[in-house]
């Protein structure tokens, strides 16, 4: 438990004043949320505290130095995995390429991805409650190309069907895109 409240000191200084894209929502609650659902889950502690600081290489300042120094190979050789490679590719490459990436990932990071998922689905739920279709304007790819994401997340994540988790992300992304 105390490396879970390290990783959380780490993630809420880290991510600072981030806000959420197009909402005036603190950024830290959203990998707190991961770490909470990995949790609840019965992830060991190593998978949680990846789940907190998953990212913290894609969004912050945080270095693979910083995070072998703090929490050891393990968790960055996780948060890595989960991590998109290269920011600079277009949307459609980069999230093809995890799509494709989770199809072959270990059990540790579907979970993770799993949870993230889950949680951004579970915001865009609630914001389409708020804001109507004008939701879709805040995103770099619209609501096609979401659905298309999505979709493929439930596909690249199949075999974790038998996980609580898992049909209920399976749930929310059908009711978001029918």
């Amino acid at each position: 438990m105390i490396r879970i409240k390290k990783a959380i000191r780490f993630a809420v200084k880290a991510h600072g004043e981030q806000m959420r894209k197009g909402t005036d929502f603190p950024y830290i609650e959203h990998p707190l949320h991961v770490g909470i659902l990995l949790s609840k889950a019965g992830m060991r502690d190593e998978v949680v505290i990846a789940g907190i600081l998953h990212d913290t290489l894609e969004d912050t300042d945080t270095t693979e130095d910083d995070l072998r120094s703090e929490f050891g190979e393990e968790i960055l050789r996780i948060i890595k995995s989960e991590s998109e490679p290269d920011r600079t590719l277009p949307w459609n490459e980069r999230k093809n390429h995890t799509v494709e990436h989770l199809r072959g990932a270990s059990g540790d990071v579907k979970m993770i991805a799993l949870c993230d998922k889950l949680s951004n689905i579970m915001d865009i739920e609630a914001d389409l409650e708020t804001n109507g279709d004008a939701l879709w304007d805040r995103f770099n790819a619209g609501y096609v190309e979401q659905k298309w994401y999505y979709t493929s997340l439930v596909d690249a994540l199949s075999d974790l069907a038998d996980a609580e988790l898992y049909q209920e992300f399976r749930e929310r992304v059908s009711s978001v895109f029918g």
